[in-house]
C-alpha cells in the first residue's frame, strides 16, 4: 500500500521560547531533515512539509510545502491540509519535534493499515495523533470535526477510531521513549541540568 507523509512544522514554538524547532539539531541533523529522512527510509512515496503560510520552513530537497488549512488552527489545520494534498490513500503525519521516531516505527504502523484504515498508537492513557497514519477517506469526518469548532486531537482520534477509520494499538513496553517530544528548551539533550 503506498502512503505519503506530512511533517507538521507550523507551530509558533511559544514553549520553546520562539526557537524554530525544525532547525534544532540532533546528532548533527536538523529535526525537519531527520523526520523527512526517516519517513523516506520507512517507505513514504512523497513527503510534504505543512506549516503556516506566512512562515514556511526551509524545505529539504524534493519536499513540497503545503500551507495549513486556513479554516482552523493548530495541528488540526496541518492534518487537514495534509489529507487534502496527498494523492495516496494513506498519510503518515509526524510532528517535527519527535526526534526519537525511527523508520521501523513507521513501517510497523503502515503494516497495520489498508486503504480504509489508518493506525494510531495509544501510550498509556492518551493517543499519539502526531505519529500516526490516517486514511484519506477520513477527510470528511475530520472536516466535520473541525467545522463543529473542535480542535482537540485526542477527541478526533476517538471519533475516527469509533467510526473505524483508525486502528488503535498500544505502544509496546519499552518503546514509549520513541514518542518523546521537544517542546521546551529544557527538553533538549544539551539543556543545563
Amino acid at each position: 500500500m503506498s502512503w505519503a507523509a506530512a511533517v507538521l512544522a507550523g507551530g509558533a514554538s511559544r514553549r520553546m521560547g520562539g526557537r524554530d524547532k525544525a532547525s534544532i539539531e540532533v546528532e548533527g541533523e536538523k529535526l525537519l531533515d531527520r523526520q523527512v529522512r526517516i519517513l523516506r527510509e520507512a517507505g513514504a512515496q512523497r513527503v510534504f512539509i505543512v506549516g503556516r503560510p506566512r512562515h514556511p520552513p526551509f524545505l529539504p530537497p524534493s519536499c513540497r510545502f503545503i500551507p495549513d488549512d486556513p479554516r482552523t488552527s493548530g495541528p488540526l489545520a496541518g492534518l487537514l491540509a495534509a489529507l487534502a494534498a496527498a494523492p495516496e490513500p494513506l498519510v503518515a503525519v509526524s510532528a517535527v519535534d519527535l526526534p526519537a521516531l525511527t523508520p521501523d516505527w513507521w513501517r510497523r504502523l503502515a503494516s497495520r493499515t489498508d486503504a480504509a484504515h489508518g493506525a494510531v498508537a495509544r501510550n498509556q492513557d492518551h493517543y499519539e495523533p502526531l505519529a500516526a497514519i490516517y486514511p484519506r477517506c477520513c477527510l470528511p469526518a475530520v472536516h466535520a470535526y473541525a467545522a463543529a469548532g473542535r480542535r482537540d486531537l485526542q477527541g478526533l482520534v476517538r471519533v475516527l477510531a469509533a467510526s473505524d477509520h483508525l486502528r488503535v494499538f498500544d505502544v509496546p513496553a519499552g518503546e514509549a521513549s520513541l514518542l518523546t517530544n521537544w517542546n521546551r528548551p529544557e527538553d533538549l539533550p544539551d539543556a543545563p541540568r
